[in-house]
């Protein structure tokens, strides 16, 4: 089998490692921006060479939290696409497959972010309308000083509670999601993730992260030829209606996705 040149913007040393320990078939490369070559390419947060790649034809798949209206209209009818890098976290590729599996429709969504900065909740709001398997009806959100909080009310009466705090002072951040679905429950919590190191003085509590595995699924995903889907304009009108709600005060109703 013919090896894949898969390019890798920016590519540091210990993301080469990463992937290399986990694809087969593929060697990892940097990109070369004045003349990329290469089977496909990952951007990984930094859009720039986005329109060069795209006259090159080369499929790229850029992953960002928080993609640009902008950036989404350049993908349109081309070979790439713009991912959520959360959706790939091993937490939520389980939650996932659990629901899948025949946990059935979700009911009841809960995410609390708990950070230093304020941010767009894109990431949230796909994240949120990719596990709940449909598009929110009615969202209405509330913002008071650091805290943001959005209700999305779904088809069937499920729904989702979502709350972001920007309070934490400089340091990690911390996640907490909780699903409950017609016959059972999946939680995935940064406080699970926390492992006690003893170096004198005061334990330390060090956080086990997730991302080890993450960029090698979404690259596999993308070497297999298995483009994201288009989702993105959904996920800004959604977003667009949370505003809409901090600023009259009002629920709003959404059109049929």
């Amino acid at each position: 089998m013919r090896s894949v040149r898969l390019l890798v913007h920016p590519l540091s040393e210990a993301v080469r490692a990463g992937l290399v320990l986990r694809l087969r078939h593929a060697t990892v490369e940097p990109l070369d921006r004045v003349r990329p070559e290469g089977d496909a390419c990952l951007l990984l947060g930094d859009s720039a060479p986005l329109a060069s790649l795209i006259r090159a034809g080369i499929p790229t798949r850029l992953v960002t939290a928080k993609p640009s209206p902008a950036e989404v209209e350049m993908v349109r009818s081309t070979a790439c696409d713009i991912v959520n890098p959360d959706r790939y976290l091993p937490s939520r590729q389980l939650i996932r497959q659990q629901l899948d599996a025949g946990m059935g429709q979700p009911g009841l969504l809960r995410l609390h972010r708990w950070q230093t900065e304020a941010a767009p909740p894109l990431r949230d709001l796909d994240l949120t309308r990719w596990l709940m398997g449909q598009a929110p009806e009615r969202v209405f959100a509330l913002a008071n000083g650091a805290s943001l909080q959005v209700h999305l009310g779904f088809p069937g009466g499920g729904m989702a509670l979502l709350d972001l705090v920007t309070t934490l002072p400089n340091g990690d951040g911390y996640v907490s999601l909780s699903v409950i679905a017609a016959s059972g429950a999946v939680h995935a919590d940064d406080h699970h993730n926390v492992q006690l190191a003893y170096r004198g003085g005061r334990p330390q509590a060090l956080r086990t992260e997730e991302d080890a595995g993450q960029l090698a699924t979404i690259a596999q995903e993308w070497l297999a030829h298995t483009p994201g889907e288009d989702h993105w304009q959904a996920v800004f009108a959604l977003a667009e209606a949370v505003q809409q709600s901090l600023t009259t005060g009002r629920a709003i109703a959404l059109e049929a996705a």
